[in-house]
Formats: C-alpha cells, structure tokens, sequence
C-alpha cells in the first residue's frame, strides 16, 4: 500500500499516512475525536438520549448566505461542492502525478474487471503490478528466467530437468 506524507490540519506536522485522505496526525486525531464525542454526549444528554436535528437555518462561512440544514454543515452546497471539489483537486495535484496510457480495445475494460475480482481499483493493480516488477528486476538473470518460464508454461525448466 502506498505511503503518502500529509500536513496535520490542525499543528502543521507532517507524517505519514497510509490513506491519502487523512487529516489528523495522531496526536490531534485523538484530540479531535474526543471533542467530537465530547461535544455529541453533551447534546445527546441535553436532547434526553437523542441527537435528532431540527431543521434550522446557517449561515455559510464562504458565501454568507442563509441555508437550511439538519445537520452540521457549515457551507451551503453549493459552496460546500465547490470546497471539496478545490480540496480534492490541491490534494491530487500535489500527491500525485498523472499517467495517459493508450491501449488496444477492450484492454482497460479487462483491466478493471481483473482489479474489480480482487477487489481492487484499476490504479492500484497497475500500482501492485508495478511493485512486482521492481521485485522480479531484483532477481538474478537465471531466476528471471525460471520466474519468466513458469508464467509462460506453468512450470520451471528445472522441473523437467528433475524427472
């Protein structure tokens, strides 16, 4: 799985992470969380056991405009789509490169339906693929070539030399 270095939210230290979407080093992470309960026992306790919403008005802290919600949003959608839309995007171009790669019909469907059977996502099978490949440069040309045998016949060379 890959590793990616982040930028804690709340102190600025960077880690890092397995998941490319975290946003909390440890520390503030716990720190955070107990908030959150902290904060949801209170109205919990305050509501007699419920955290049910009533339908009330926000106002957005990007566009200023008043908004209805049951819940917690502190951006209208339209904005909240815009901010995640700009999240997401600095984050993927800062995290990642990109890759265009042309192949023969049906190749890419292929792909994904193998990925998808092992529960994986296209990216990742490349990305694993790829890792198995710098594994098998690491090899001696002779084990190369029993691992390139193998896949090509099911079977090693040696295998027929031993009979």
């Amino acid at each position: 799985m890959p590793e990616f270095k982040v930028k804690c939210r709340e102190c600025g230290k960077e880690y890092t992470a397995n998941v490319n979407r975290n946003g909390y080093c440890d520390e503030c992470k716990a720190k955070k969380t107990a908030e959150v309960r902290h904060k949801y026992y209170n109205k919990r306790k305050a509501n007699g056991g419920s955290l049910k919403y009533e339908p009330h008005l926000e106002i957005c802290e990007d566009c200023g405009i008043k908004f209805e919600t049951t819940g917690t949003q502190k951006r209208c959608p339209y904005c909240a789509q815009k901010y995640n839309t700009k999240q997401n995007n600095e984050y993927r171009n800062s995290h990642t490169d990109s890759l265009s790669l042309r192949l023969p019909i049906g190749v890419r469907d292929e792909m994904k339906d193998i990925a998808s059977h092992n529960g994986l996502t296209l990216t990742s099978l490349i990305l694993m693929n790829f890792d198995y490949y710098k594994l098998f440069l690491k090899l001696s040309l002779d084990d190369q070539e029993k691992v390139l045998s193998i896949l090509a016949h099911g079977h090693s060379n040696d295998d027929e030399h031993n009979k």
